[in-house]
């Protein structure tokens, strides 16, 4: 494994040496496209780099997934007589990414710089639509809500100092996506910026397309166009099922 390593990094070095000269960091991914079928359980992104080792040690390397904007609605939990509920107050949350993960060779210490802002970088760097309005605590409470639920789904991922970097050349970040990844295009970034994080130096960028195929697809395109249909058979299914289950319970 390790001369396979070897081997491609000396090709993948050789071979963009000279677009390293004006580009300092180049990209590949390893699979474009990823197919969602119904025994569809998760996936694995898995994302390629070379720096110019010339200047790797006075640099910082980052590199970003982030999935399709979505829509959403968001409440606040308060508590009455000692209960906790959701308000039935909500807020529309009009773009988020559906999916966010992050690597970098270094443990950021300060996400609040302006560059990781003009950059997005990070999650409380994201510009959520439908957050702009709201007071800094407010949004601040939201975007730590809305981190806890994404890191509980795995739709945030955050791989800060373990980014795996080989001879100060060759780097390689990898990301799971769970069995419950939206389906869209996902873009990916990496960035060159200097030591202290005050300079972007040179970028990069492609995109992953997820898709559904097979009776999942047919499932899912069914489920868009004939939305009121597709609810009122899935809740008769939901009760023929449990009918069902209970008839056998009771026979066993």
């Amino acid at each position: 494994m390790i001369f396979v390593k070897i081997i491609f990094l000396l090709m993948f070095y050789f071979v963009t040496s000279n677009n390293l000269i004006a580009q300092n960091i180049l990209g590949d991914i390893a699979n474009k496209d990823i197919n969602i079928t119904a025994s569809f359980n998760g996936a694995k992104i898995v994302i390629y780099g070379v720096v110019d080792p010339k200047i790797y040690n006075y640099t910082n390397i980052y590199v970003s997934v982030v999935g399709p904007n979505i829509e959403a609605k968001l409440r606040k939990k308060v508590n009455r007589y000692g209960v906790w509920f959701l308000d039935n107050k909500y807020i529309n949350i009009n773009f988020i990414p559906s999916y966010y993960a992050i690597s970098s060779n270094n443990k950021i210490y300060n996400m609040s710089s302006s560059l990781f802002k003009s950059m997005e970088f990070g999650w409380s760097n994201i510009n959520i639509v439908g957050l702009e309005n709201k007071k800094d605590s407010e949004q601040n409470y939201y975007k730590k809500r809305l981190k806890e639920i994404y890191t509980e789904k795995q739709l945030y991922v955050s791989k800060l100092n373990e980014l795996n970097v080989i001879e100060n050349t060759l780097f390689r970040a990898e990301f799971n996506l769970p069995a419950i990844t939206p389906i869209g295009h996902y873009e990916v970034n990496m960035y060159l910026v200097n030591k202290n994080n005050s300079k972007l130096l040179s970028s990069w960028n492609d995109k992953i397309f997820v898709s559904k195929e097979g009776f999942s697809a047919d499932l899912y395109k069914y489920s868009q166009n004939n939305s009121l249909l597709y609810g009122i058979l899935a809740a008769i299914g939901a009760v023929l099922f449990g009918f069902f289950a209970s008839e056998i319970y009771r026979k066993i």
